[in-house]
């Protein structure tokens, strides 16, 4: 409970950890070439700024026209499951009359008023949705820059606990093989993901063009 509450603050920092840990091999590398943390930490979240922002523009306008279909398609879907809504409909009919017959029955003046809460609407929660998703984003690149900037000194200073040598070496060997793993992996996914979604596009876009020429 106290993370779902909390979600707002924990939610940037695990993504701005996911990003520190998949370009902290490439910023030491960088490292050894002579380029320093912070000036590859402020290259690789303008980069990763860039791409959310060509993301974003890119994806706004079939956003924008799915969140006005949306009512469209909802009835469309509403019409064709009807016979689905059938015995919940006669059973939602047969609580209204005993609900009916109740109210007749008592008094009036006994009678406790309905209350009836207003739900936001398609558009309201859109935008507000989205406007989380910017929040988290732009809390995320922040963390994530100072966290790739000052990696190397929080490893030195975590190794600098250890008590022993062997531990100190260990720990150092642990951390670069987490770093390595999580970088491999996610970048993979990734790779994985923008290509399915190429082809899918691709596809998409190939139907539409054969529906017009048809």
């Amino acid at each position: 409970g106290a993370l779902f509450y909390a979600r707002s603050f924990f939610l940037p920092l695990a993504l701005a950890l996911l990003v520190t840990l998949t370009f902290a091999p490439l910023v030491r590398a960088l490292l050894r070439r002579g380029i320093p943390a912070g000036v590859s930490a402020v290259l690789l979240v303008l980069v990763i700024g860039g791409g959310i922002g060509g993301a974003s523009t890119l994806l706004s306008d079939p956003i924008a026209q799915m969140i006005s279909e949306a009512p469209t398609v909802i009835k469309q879907v509403r019409e064709r499951f009807a016979f689905l809504r059938q015995p919940f409909s006669t059973l939602n009919e047969a609580s209204r009359e005993i609900e009916a017959l109740t109210q007749n029955a008592g008094d009036a003046a006994s009678t406790p008023e309905r209350v009836v809460v207003a739900q936001p609407g398609m558009l309201t929660w859109a935008a507000g949705t989205l406007a989380d998703i910017g929040t988290t984003l732009g809390a995320m690149l922040i963390l994530s820059l100072f966290l790739l900037a000052s990696g190397e000194t929080l490893r030195h200073k975590l190794v600098r606990v250890m008590p022993l040598l062997s531990e100190k070496k260990r720990s150092l060997r642990v951390l670069r093989d987490i770093e390595n793993e999580v970088s491999r992996y996610l970048l993979t996914i990734t790779a994985i993901n923008a290509g399915f979604g190429a082809c899918v596009g691709t596809i998409v876009q190939c139907v539409a063009l054969w529906k017009r020429r048809r």
